[in-house]
Formats: structure tokens, C-alpha cells, sequence
């Protein structure tokens, strides 16, 4: 029982200090230079939210956005992504397992889609959609 309980700081230390690896590429449509900007690679929090994330996409970026433009926004296979879920709880949901590593998000910078406040994870049925839609309906959309 003492080996449990001394382990438990190390795994909750090991939680936190998670991370996810992103690899961020400007959309085809928002290049504006030749050749192609670089990708940006990332460590984001598990815990930690997209809009942490943009400020260094837009540093990186900066150099082939047009004057002025200073918002971003991303999305994972042509779903636009929520700013108010956790990128961890994002990544589990719509690549985990799935995807590639690096997490391959696409940078935009046109004005976000209408259907940006729809639901962005995938549906399903059966027992696996359970967690999903539990989790989805915890966290409120904003207005």
C-alpha cells in the first residue's frame, strides 16, 4: 500500500506536465508566399486551451499574413476546433487513436465558419459515443 501512495505525487506531477505534440500548417488558401511557409511544431498543455497556441502560430506566421490580420483560429480535418475544451480532451476525442503523431492542425485566418458552435466530435452510436456525449454536454458552448 506505501509503494501506491509514494507513487501517487509522481503520476499526478506526470499528469499535469502532460502534453500533446502539434504540428500546425498554414491552410493552402492563406499562403500568400512561395515557397510555403514552414510548419510551426508545438508541445501544447494537455490541460491547456488553443487560444495558448496562437500567439506563436501568429509570431510564426506573421511574416506571410496579410497587414492586420491578427486573429486564428484552427481546425482538425476540416472541423473548426473549440477554444473552451482542453487540447488533451480535444486530441482524445477526435484523433486519439486514430491519427497521426504529430496532431496536424490547419491554421486559418478567414472569418470563422457559422458552424463553428456546432458539435465538433465525431458522432457515433453504442456504448463508445457514452463518454463523448457525457463530456460534451459538461462543457457549455459560449455565446
Amino acid at each position: 500500500m506505501e509503494t501506491s501512495s509514494a507513487m501517487a505525487p509522481d503520476i499526478q506531477r506526470e499528469h499535469w506536465r502532460g502534453s500533446v505534440a502539434l504540428k500546425l500548417e498554414l491552410h493552402p488558401d492563406e499562403v500568400t508566399t512561395v515557397p510555403p511557409p514552414e510548419p510551426l511544431f508545438v508541445l501544447a498543455p494537455r490541460l491547456g486551451y488553443l487560444p495558448q497556441v496562437a500567439e506563436q502560430a501568429l509570431e510564426h506566421f506573421g511574416s506571410v499574413l496579410p497587414p492586420g490580420e491578427d486573429e486564428v483560429w484552427f481546425e482538425y480535418q476540416g472541423v473548426p476546433l473549440k477554444w473552451h475544451i482542453p487540447t488533451g480532451s480535444l486530441f482524445d476525442l477526435l484523433a486519439g487513436g486514430r491519427g497521426g503523431y504529430p496532431w496536424c492542425l490547419t491554421v486559418r485566418l478567414d472569418p470563422k465558419p457559422l458552424s463553428s458552435t456546432s458539435n465538433p466530435l465525431p458522432t457515433s452510436s453504442g456504448a463508445d459515443s457514452c463518454p463523448r456525449t457525457v463530456t460534451y454536454a459538461l462543457v457549455p458552448t459560449p455565446n
